[in-house]
């Protein structure tokens, strides 16, 4: 009997088969993110005549190894924050995905540049960004941080531009002023 995959389904040439052991071999790195599931039809072929063949399927299940860093949707964010939002209150979500599954798929958060004093908090677990102080737009606009999305060993960053949005939340305040009268007599 000598086994082969003519005219059968060889994962588009992913795989080959030794024709006198049977067994079956791959010919290139399989990714399980392209290709998670093969199911090929390889023949024994026997030496009678006329040759006599029959199918057998064979299902290849490729298992997932961490190979893909996490993948923000953006390089940048833009998040735009009430100014005197209540402290500890989530002021965004920042997540990223990862294309592997179960384990390697797990996504650690951290800031890793730009808040020092420490003014923001991120969720190792959910992405969820807080304010540690009371924000208030009349002493700083605009505050740029750096975040990291990490499936050890594989990391991702991206920048976050927190910008507050005034509230009308001062009184008018008048400075010292001098009031000219100029009076002209006719």
């Amino acid at each position: 009997v000598q086994y082969t995959f003519q005219n059968g389904e060889d994962g588009d040439g992913d795989f080959t088969i030794e024709p006198t052991s049977g067994i079956v071999r791959t010919v290139r790195r399989l990714d399980r993110e392209a290709v998670s599931v093969y199911e090929l039809t390889a023949y024994a072929v026997d030496r009678g005549v006329p040759p006599l063949r029959t199918p057998v399927s064979i299902q290849v299940t490729v298992q997932d190894v961490n190979d893909n860093a996490p993948v923000f949707p953006a390089e940048e964010f833009e998040v735009r924050v009430k100014e005197n939002s209540i402290v500890g209150s989530v002021v965004a979500q920042i997540t990223a995905v990862d294309p592997d599954e179960g384990p390697n798929a797990h996504i650690m958060y951290q800031i890793v540049e730009g808040n020092i004093p420490e003014l923001f908090q991120m969720d190792i677990f959910s992405g969820e960004l807080t304010a540690l102080i009371d924000l208030d737009y009349e002493a700083r606009q605009e505050y740029v941080i750096v975040v990291q999305a990490t499936s050890a060993p594989l990391v991702s960053r991206a920048t976050v531009h927190v910008r507050l949005i005034d509230q009308n939340d001062n009184s008018p305040v008048l400075n010292n002023f001098q009031i000219l009268f100029n009076n002209y007599v006719s």
